[in-house]
């Protein structure tokens, strides 16, 4: 019960932020991200688990 209140809040954390925050996995598979990442990164639900190389953005930043 203690680590689902943990992760609600962390959600609701998450969710209400208007920063970029894109969490990826030590493989680069997206596990989770702000609404503000998805809007800068064209993301939607489904691709979570999607690898970031597979991500058309709109960041020009070399090399990333």
């Amino acid at each position: 019960a203690e680590a689902t209140r943990i992760t609600d809040d962390f959600l609701n954390l998450l969710y209400s932020i208007n920063v970029p925050v894109l969490m990826l996995g030590s493989d680069l598979r997206i596990r989770r991200f702000t609404p503000a990442a998805g809007q800068l990164f064209n993301l939607i639900a489904s691709d979570i688990g999607r690898p970031l190389g597979d991500i058309n953005h709109r960041l020009a930043i070399a090399d990333l």
